[in-house]
């Protein structure tokens, strides 16, 4: 079973691990106070489709591409019907979808890292 998720462009370093994967549809949203990311004016949001075969080794590709910079902090997700990867620099958090223990995990460890809890709502 395929997973499905979205990339924002600008949260990487490295830009090449978008080459690999297949984008289904592309958005461009305008920054603003709320996005807690003023040095950009726009994030551009790449849905992407991973088969399940290569899902570990794009996570983990997804992983070291996430960008540090700026003291700011980023996070990707893919999911499928099944199970959810939540994927930080520094983190991966991997469980069954709905597990809600885990995703309180997640909203908690994104807010620690200083994501808005707006953007991790979905997790709380």
């Amino acid at each position: 079973m395929d997973f499905k998720g979205i990339i924002i462009e600008e949260s990487l370093d490295e830009k090449s691990v978008l080459r690999g994967l297949r984008i289904t549809k592309t958005e461009v949203e305008k920054v603003t106070e709320e996005f807690n990311t003023p040095w950009l004016e726009r994030w551009t949001l790449h849905h992407v489709v991973v088969p399940e075969k290569d899902v570990e080794r794009v996570v983990n590709e997804i992983r070291k591409a996430i960008s540090l910079g700026h003291k700011s902090a980023w996070f990707a997700n893919l999911e499928n019907n099944e199970t959810s990867f939540i994927i930080f620099k520094d983190k991966v958090f991997k469980y069954r979808k709905g597990d809600k223990k885990e995703m309180r995990k997640v909203f908690e460890f994104g807010t620690s890292i200083g994501i808005p809890a707006h953007q991790l709502r979905a997790y709380a």
